[in-house]
């Protein structure tokens, strides 16, 4: 990771848009969130999350 990276807080839609693969139902959704992601591996920025979001991932559609 480049030293002058920001970091950029991710909420868990946008993980979700990507996991489920929500290419039919709202594509330009899913390709930005796949964008943010990308990039933040790529080094452009660092990604940071909720202590939360492996729970509001892994309940997703079971509520």
């Amino acid at each position: 990771m480049r030293e002058s990276s920001k970091r950029v807080y991710i909420d868990s839609d946008v993980y979700l848009n990507v996991i489920l693969g929500r290419k039919d139902t709202n594509p330009e959704r899913y390709e930005t969130s796949l964008a943010v992601i990308e990039k933040g591996q790529d080094g452009d920025y660092q990604i940071v999350a909720s202590a939360l979001l492996r729970a509001e991932v892994g309940c997703s559609g079971r509520l």
